[in-house]
């Protein structure tokens, strides 16, 4: 009589990417809401936005889905001209580059969604979507807390959503992690 072997279910590790989805989003927003200069471009709706005082921790916290979103938010045309940024992560397949793959270790992309109120792009010292674009990509190039390695910005193109009375940029930034 042949034996049966009981299939033994291998425990999913909690410190691989897809298992860190959600604290990475975290971190990310924890992250956004920290740089004063980003809080203010989304804060305050004025061109003067970024001579304005520092915005309290109350109120940035408010800003987290409300104006920063740790999730695809596209939102509705507002009735208050606003600026916003949401964010998602997608494309996760195992490594691979030149002549070299490996099962080890994924690499996917973070997705920043940045949108603009046209009514309100025009700051003092530049557009508002290209000083909020910057913001991201200082905060985020190099980064060593999401992943291994460093996250690189891999893509950004222009958005522009609901009939052009919003506008922006994706930005895309690569991470790997174990897998």
């Amino acid at each position: 009589m042949a034996r049966v072997e009981k299939h033994v279910r291998k425990k999913a590790s909690n410190s691989n990417s897809i298992a860190s989805l959600t604290k990475w989003k975290q971190r990310i927003l924890g992250m956004m809401i920290e740089d004063e200069e980003l809080v203010k471009l989304l804060y305050y709706n004025t061109p003067d936005c970024l001579d304005k005082p520092n915005v309290s921790e109350d109120k940035r916290n408010a800003l987290i889905n409300s104006q920063v979103y740790g999730y695809r938010f596209n939102p509705m045309v507002a009735e208050v001209a606003k600026s916003w940024i949401s964010l998602s992560m997608s494309n996760f397949v195992p490594q691979e580059g030149f002549r070299q793959f490996s099962d080890d270790y994924l690499m996917g992309f973070i997705y920043f969604y940045i949108l603009v109120d046209t009514s309100i792009m025009a700051t003092d010292t530049g557009y508002r979507q290209d000083l909020i674009a910057s913001r991201i990509y200082n905060i985020f190039q190099g980064d060593t807390n999401l992943g291994i390695g460093e996250l690189r910005m891999e893509t950004m193109i222009e958005n522009w959503e609901h009939n052009n009375k919003l506008g922006g940029y994706i930005i895309g930034f690569q991470t790997t992690d174990f897998k």
